[in-house]
């Protein structure tokens, strides 16, 4: 309390290490909350061919849907593939009912979720076989560069993390070993009247610990005062886009881990500081 810079300076640093990645995963959550339709399998469309009926399309998608690999069958009849097409394309004057040249389409649904793009893509060929079926399109290839690049900013975080914390055990390394070498003389004296290294040890160790604690409170508020200041602008204009999102800054769970994170950080880089130093101490 008598020199406080360099444990503030130490905890305000810290505080930044530990806010920038906590920032980045956060914003990240709220992407996620956007797009939910990422996170759902492969559907493969299944043009059948143009001289089937709607009646024929519904007998098909009842036989597919009593196979072990389809979860679900969705029929899109000839009269609804029109009237799709109008209101995508604005050309109804050109096609209508009686000249409708558009098949049904059976929209099949892996029951393999996920990530299991192998067993999607053996489906898919099994389908091409079946007769009556045209055109067989997958959303595997599109799906599949897209968890691939999802796995981009999950990874950058975590490697973030670690070179941040690396970052701040040296920076609560070197605050230690400051105080130990202003100590040096009340170091040498303990060791003479007989003080253990575990007694030695402890206030270095609740320094440390104060400075990570210190540095995640210190990062609790910037993330206050970052997400306070993102929230008008973000809030404006998802209600440009009739979107009901609203930003979300850190949980309750993620704050207690930021928390517990900075005291482990803190306590970690004291002791291994202090650790490495103590044996060089030996009373003259």
């Amino acid at each position: 309390m008598r020199a406080p810079s360099n444990i503030l300076t130490a905890a305000a640093l810290t505080g930044v290490a530990l806010a920038l990645p906590t920032t980045l995963y956060v914003i990240l959550e709220n992407v996620k909350m956007v797009t939910p339709s990422w996170n759902v399998g492969a559907q493969i469309s299944l043009y059948l061919d143009g001289d089937l009926s709607d009646e024929d399309a519904a007998l098909m998608g009842a036989h597919l849907s009593d196979w072990t690999d389809i979860e679900r069958v969705e029929i899109i009849t000839k009269a609804e593939a029109l009237a799709e097409y109008q209101q995508f394309t604005g050309l109804s004057e050109l096609l209508s009912g009686e000249n409708n040249p558009l098949p049904p389409v059976l929209i099949v649904t892996p029951s393999t979720q996920g990530n299991d793009f192998a067993i999607s893509e053996q489906l898919v060929h099994i389908l091409k076989q079946e007769p009556g079926i045209d055109i067989v399109q997958s959303d595997n290839a599109w799906l599949a560069r897209l968890q691939a690049i999802r796995v981009i900013p999950h990874r950058t975080i975590w490697l973030l993390v670690a070179l941040l914390s690396a970052g701040i055990l040296l920076v609560v390394g070197n605050t230690i070993r400051l105080e130990i070498q202003n100590r040096y003389q009340e170091i040498e004296l303990s060791k003479l009247v007989g003080a253990t290294d575990a007694f030695i040890r402890r206030p270095f160790l609740y320094n440390g610990l104060w400075c990570g604690v210190l540095g995640a409170l210190f990062a609790w508020s910037l993330l206050i005062v970052i997400f306070g200041l993102l929230k008008s602008p973000v809030d404006e204009l998802s209600a440009l886009y009739n979107s009901h999102f609203r930003l979300e800054g850190p949980s309750n769970l993620l704050i207690s881990l930021l928390l517990l994170g900075g005291a482990l950080l803190g306590l970690g880089g004291s002791w291994i500081t202090f650790t490495r130093h103590l044996g060089t101490i030996e009373p003259g």
